[in-house]
């Protein structure tokens, strides 16, 4: 938890207090030009597929690595106030000396990603000044092709229509619901306060004050 969730949290304050600050860096855009500008503002985040998926047997990795998502959905909304942009990886087990043996007999028959493909796609978020607000899952290399109602399904190599990759889009979509959401919220509360209406203001104020001096602890 220290590293992975503490640790983190230091780190993206550093980068978001000192990135603005870059001499010579300007606020991101999808519009960018890659390469044209002399320094990037971009903080990569690095996920697992812990973040998107229970892992019984580990629960604090599990919880460190979900407020990893968590922190990335949430400054993706609003980064563009400080000009950063935020990309995250989520890598499946890789084939590294962090799978133990133990790991690994219990990942027996089945597949493990490549560093190779983990780093294409951090040297893709980094090279690349005008992706904003992704992430990607990393996981086995295999040939998929996608149906008519948009699902993808494993297929033999030279299928007809198919493509190989490692790469997976998990939050690609999620801005429909949570912009849905916000709106409904957004509504509701505007009734309230609307129905409420300026006494209703008024009572709220005398209230804070009354809390902040303290005079009903």
């Amino acid at each position: 938890m220290d590293v992975n969730c503490t640790g983190l949290l230091y780190t993206t304050h550093l980068a978001y207090y000192w990135l603005p600050r870059n001499p010579g860096s300007g606020a991101c855009s999808m519009d960018s030009q890659p390469g044209k500008q002399s320094r990037d503002r971009h903080l990569l985040l690095l996920g697992s597929m812990a973040s998107l998926a229970p892992i019984p047997a580990q629960p604090q990795y599990g919880a460190a690595k979900h407020a990893v998502l968590g922190l990335f959905r949430s400054l993706r909304a609003s980064s563009h106030v400080q000009g950063v942009r935020i990309n995250m990886l989520c890598p499946y087990f890789i084939d590294t000396p962090i799978v133990t043996g133990p790991a690994r007999l219990l990942l027996a028959g089945g597949a493990m990603g490549k560093v190779e493909d983990v780093v294409d796609a951090a040297t893709r978020f980094v090279a690349d000044s005008r992706v904003l607000g992704r992430a990607l899952v990393i996981g086995p290399k295999v040939t998929v092709k996608q149906r008519d109602d948009g699902q993808w399904e494993l297929v033999e190599k030279a299928t007809p229509g198919s493509t190989e990759t490692a790469l997976w889009e998990p939050c690609a979509d999620d801005w429909e619901e949570v912009d849905a959401f916000d709106r409904n919220i957004v509504k509701v509360l505007n009734a309230v306060q609307a129905a409420r209406g300026w006494a209703g203001w008024a009572t709220d104020v005398v209230k804070a004050i009354v809390y902040t001096l303290g005079w009903r602890r």
